[in-house]
């Protein structure tokens, strides 16, 4: 009877055997992420081809992700280019018409209850992966991205939501100056009609950011990475004030909200496409 090759000691099965039980549990370790986002119009001004490629090169296990996309309201041919494509992962595609005409970067009650409203729609079909990842549909963003946001908010048990700089394309300038808020001081010139603390849109954008450490703010705007234990507290967007209102019941339920200067996303010039 032929002996079995050993390796290391052990026959070359047993090795074998070893090498694929770790490589299980390595890939059991891996997070898993809900990726959620909303369209409207996404395609004709360029954003629907880059987020399906962004998705597409992520580099995180496609594996470990599940991508649910809602759609409303286009007159394009947003919704049937998310219906045709596969992006690689678990993908669910949604759709909710919202009506009302287009509101570009307005600031009102109706364009804030058709963003809540189309984003809890995505957040309502959360399951139980470890994290769910909001990022809006219009945003430039690297391959890294993802692996980035967990590593920040893996190394430190009380951070429970971690977002980074949201900054204008090609620039240093801050985009999301009415989302991201820390304390009460007025930052930037539109004062108190965007709220106390808003960020600036010059760097160094607020007094609380640091560019080499994680900083706490109390909201925070177009993306951001959540513990899984947040969206199944129920906590969400609010009708007056979207993800500002999400960020505040999130800080009134004791979650921590931090931001990483770690990585960044980029939003285009103003005047191409907008979400709602």
């Amino acid at each position: 009877m032929a002996s079995k090759k050993e390796t290391n000691g052990q026959p070359e099965g047993l090795h074998t055997a070893a090498k694929e039980a770790m490589g299980e549990q390595r890939q059991h370790l891996t997070p898993t992420v809900m990726i959620g986002s909303i369209f409207r119009d996404s395609s004709g001004g360029g954003d629907l081809s880059r987020w399906m490629q962004q998705v597409e090169t992520l580099d995180y296990p496609k594996d470990r992700l599940r991508l649910v996309c809602l759609e409303g309201d286009s007159l394009d041919n947003t919704r049937g280019r998310l219906a045709a494509w596969k992006p690689g992962c678990e993908y669910e595609l949604l759709r909710l018409d919202v009506g009302g005409k287009r509101l570009g970067h307005v600031i009102s009650e109706e364009r804030l209850t058709n963003l809540s409203r189309c984003t809890n729609e995505v957040m309502n079909h959360f399951d139980d992966e470890d994290y769910y990842l909001y990022i809006t549909s219009d945003l430039i963003w690297p391959p890294s991205l993802l692996q980035t946001l967990i590593d920040n908010i893996n190394t430190v048990d009380d951070v429970d939501i971690i977002s980074c700089p949201v900054l204008m394309e090609g620039t240093d300038d801050f985009y999301d100056v009415w989302g991201f808020r820390q304390g009460d001081q007025q930052i930037n010139r539109m004062g108190g009609w965007f709220g106390p603390g808003c960020f600036d849109w010059d760097f160094p954008w607020h007094p609380c950011v640091d560019v080499e450490n994680r900083f706490q703010v109390d909201t925070i705007g177009s993306i951001f990475l959540a513990r899984g234990k947040v969206i199944r507290n129920g906590i969400r967007f609010t009708p007056t004030e979207d993800v500002v209102g999400f960020s505040k019941a999130a800080t009134a339920s004791g979650f921590q909200i931090w931001v990483t200067p770690d990585t960044a996303v980029y939003h285009p010039p103003h005047g191409v496409n907008q979400i709602r």
